[in-house]
């Protein structure tokens, strides 16, 4: 289930024997308070912070960037590492955890998974909220 308030997400995993990307950054971003959004296309946009192009954006609450590589200092846990952005199977995202390790869920029924960047789909960008 996606929908939901933070708050309820913060008290509940998420409720779907089908996990997919999205909704596992969703519910774990809402651990630390932070509502990413319910698809990749809101996740990209910082739901709705950051504008819906193919741009680097930054505000003071969260930063975007573009394309396969990590930030300036590299990728720090809880940034959202994008494998596109686009509706429905166009999009997937994880959430970078360190030393080289993403994890994320597969809408193909695999659940949730922890795996080496290196090796899997080329990034096309990355979001980064500064938590509350």
């Amino acid at each position: 289930d996606r929908a939901g308030s933070v708050q309820e997400m913060e008290t509940r995993g998420p409720s779907s024997s089908r996990c997919d990307g999205s909704m596992f950054v969703r519910w774990s971003m809402a651990q630390a308070g932070v509502d990413a959004g319910l698809t990749t296309v809101t996740q990209w946009t910082a739901n709705g912070l950051l504008p819906d192009e193919e741009t680097a954006a930054a505000t003071p609450a969260v930063s975007r960037g573009v394309g396969p590589d990590p930030p300036a200092g590299g990728y720090r846990p809880g940034d959202i590492i994008f494998f596109g952005h686009g509706p429905g199977g166009e999009g997937h995202d994880a959430l970078w955890l360190g030393n080289g390790q993403i994890v994320h869920c597969s809408s193909s029924g695999g659940g949730s998974n922890i795996r080496p960047l290196a090796g899997y789909v080329a990034p096309t960008g990355w979001v980064r909220w500064r938590t509350p």
